[in-house]
């Protein structure tokens, strides 16, 4: 909405935009509207400490006023972004949910491996074991970790019988302990660094590069594959 606002800013009074925006402040008082652009850019102007907005709607042709409005707002909207973030950071800390997500969630910037050159399915992988939500996707297959079966039936037990340790099935028993799937992790993520208890998992996570998605890719791959298939015999 505020972007179009700087639309606005460049428009002639006769213009269809400009008329449609005309439109939609004069009626912005009959409540009868469900729907009123102007009034939604309001609300928002408010929420965000913009009210000032409204003072760049009148057209000019001066090239130096449009220069300054433009940046004007692009600043206010590059703040509103980073304050966005920022409550989204508060609020999730609030929560009582996603604990462990909370960890690696410390700053408002966006995390490094979005913007590596990887197929979707390896960065939706990768949040999947970042956010620990006990449900693992690859591709067509998918798995409910024995402590996500134990979240939702507090009588069933989060043990699989997979291997003899005793230890609850969750991400950090799947992806770097289980005996079931020792050949598969020497296959594929010999090379990692890999954390030696549940402390330490959140920091395998906090720098990813290409070569360790593909390693763990890989390696939950084949560790989906095998567990269906002990599980299904």
């Amino acid at each position: 909405m505020i972007r179009l606002m700087k639309r606005l800013m460049k428009n002639k009074p006769d213009s269809l935009l400009k008329q449609s925006y005309e439109a939609l402040k004069k009626t912005n008082s009959i409540h009868k509207q469900k729907y009123n652009w102007y009034r939604n850019l309001q609300v928002l102007a408010q929420k965000w400490n913009f009210s000032e907005i409204f003072c760049h709607e009148t057209y000019t042709t001066d090239h130096e006023v449009i220069t300054v409005r433009s940046k004007l707002v692009n600043d206010k909207l590059n703040r509103i972004k980073l304050r966005s973030q920022e409550l989204d950071i508060i609020q999730m800390k609030q929560s009582t949910n996603m604990k462990h997500y909370q960890k690696l969630r410390t700053h408002c910037k966006r995390e490094q491996f979005l913007n590596l050159k990887r197929g979707w399915d390896k960065v939706q992988l990768l949040v999947q074991l970042r956010a620990r939500l006990g449900r693992i996707k690859v591709k067509n297959q998918k798995c409910e970790l024995g402590v996500l079966n134990k979240f939702y039936n507090i009588n069933e037990s989060s043990i699989r019988k997979l291997c003899n340790s005793g230890s609850e099935e969750n991400e950090f028993h799947v992806l770097f302990k289980c005996n079931r799937f020792k050949l598969i992790r020497l296959r594929f993520m010999n090379e990692l660094s890999l954390p030696n208890n549940e402390d330490d998992y959140h920091e395998f996570f906090d720098q990813i590069d290409e070569n360790k998605m593909k390693c763990v890719g890989l390696y939950v791959k084949y560790m989906v594959k095998t567990r269906e298939l002990v599980l299904g015999s």
